[in-house]
């Protein structure tokens, strides 16, 4: 079988072609790591094709690195990292939607930032950035030993015993019978 993608100077308008016939609701472009966030419209499957195939080919077509996510876990992952930002000691709604519009999604995001960036925002001091910065910081350092408390608890599996120890162990031992001191 030959597909047939229309060439555009425009990466994200070729990805778009080359991952047709999928519907292509957002595409992320990443310029500085040469790389893009394709959102498809719940149609996962279809745009990321049998074994990969179809993002593996549109990769090497356009030389950009693809990430495919359906259109729900994208949502999802936008209200997450909004969340992450109003869990941040104060942040509020307003400052967590201008830092949302600067481009600072998640909790993650802020903390890999540099006061600099921050400094588009409306009544941001260099030291308040810095503040918000650490607090990101300490927010993402928390939720990973948490993240890191859990697994280890998930990876302790119980140390169960066979019936027939069981029993063993019993026959072993004396066994305290009633009215005995």
């Amino acid at each position: 079988k030959i597909d047939i993608v229309t060439w555009d100077p425009d990466p994200a308008k070729f990805i778009c072609n080359a991952l047709a016939p999928a519907e292509i609701i957002r595409v992320v472009v990443d310029e500085e790591n040469h790389s893009m966030e394709v959102v498809v419209h719940d149609q996962l499957s279809l745009a990321i094709g049998k074994g990969g195939q179809n993002v593996r080919l549109a990769s090497r077509l356009t030389g950009w690195t693809l990430d495919v996510v359906s259109e729900t876990n994208y949502n999802k992952a936008l209200k997450e990292g909004y969340q992450s930002l109003l869990s941040l000691e104060g942040v509020g709604e307003k400052l967590a939607a201008e830092l949302y519009q600067e481009g600072f999604r998640s909790a993650l995001d802020l903390s890999q930032a540099e006061p600099e960036e921050l400094m588009g925002i409306e009544e941001m001091t260099e030291e308040k950035a810095r503040q918000l910065i650490d607090e990101a910081i300490s927010f993402i350092e928390k939720k990973e030993e948490g993240e890191a408390l859990v697994e280890e608890a998930e990876s302790e599996e119980p140390v169960e015993q066979s019936e027939e120890n069981e029993g063993a162990e019993l026959e072993d031992k004396e066994v305290p019978q009633a009215g005995d001191e």
